[in-house]
C-alpha cells in the first residue's frame, strides 16, 4: 500500500520528517506514516499527485480545510481519503471557524476516525449521516 501523509507547510514537511527516525514514547498522528512506511508531502505542492497513492491522510486543523476541498477534487482513481480532527472540533469555533466548514472538509473523507470516544461521540451526532471511527493513534513499539 502506497500511503501519504499531507501537511499544510514545507516548514511542517521538514520538520515531522525529521521525527520519523527519532525515539517517540507518545502517540501522535507523525505515527501513521511511521506505520505504514509512508512519505510526507506539502499538501498544496503542485508536484504532488493523490493519484499516485493508495491511502491519503491529513489531520484536520484549521490550515487544512481547504486542503480537504482541493485534495478530494484532483482524486480521480481508487485513491482513498481518511481524515481526522486534530481536536475535538467542537472547540473549532473559539478559533475563528465555524462548524460548517470543518463538517465540509470531513464529508471529503471516504473514511472519518477520531482518536479519542468523545471526539466519536460528538461527530456522530453532528455527522449521523457518516460513519465515524474510534481509532487511537499508533506508537512506534521499535523503540521500547
Amino acid at each position: 500500500m502506497k500511503f501519504a501523509q499531507l501537511h499544510a507547510s514545507t516548514k511542517n514537511v521538514d520538520f515531522f520528517t525529521a521525527q520519523l527516525n527519532q525515539k517517540q514514547y507518545h502517540t501522535a498522528h507523525i505515527s501513521w506514516p511511521k506505520l505504514f512506511d509512508g512519505t510526507l508531502h506539502r499538501a498544496l505542492d503542485p508536484r504532488f499527485d493523490p493519484n499516485d497513492f493508495d491511502v491519503i491522510h491529513l489531520e484536520l486543523t484549521m490550515d487544512m480545510i481547504d486542503v480537504a476541498l482541493a485534495v478530494r477534487k484532483k482524486i480521480t482513481g481508487n485513491t482513498k481519503l481518511v481524515i481526522n480532527p486534530d481536536y475535538s472540533v467542537d472547540i473549532w469555533s473559539s478559533y475563528g471557524h465555524n462548524f460548517g466548514t470543518a463538517f465540509d472538509a470531513l464529508d471529503q473523507a471516504d473514511v472519518i476516525f477520531g482518536q479519542a470516544t468523545c471526539l466519536v461521540d460528538f461527530l456522530t451526532a453532528q455527522m449521523p449521516h457518516r460513519d465515524i471511527h474510534y481509532c487511537p493513534n499508533p506508537i512506534d513499539t521499535n523503540w521500547l
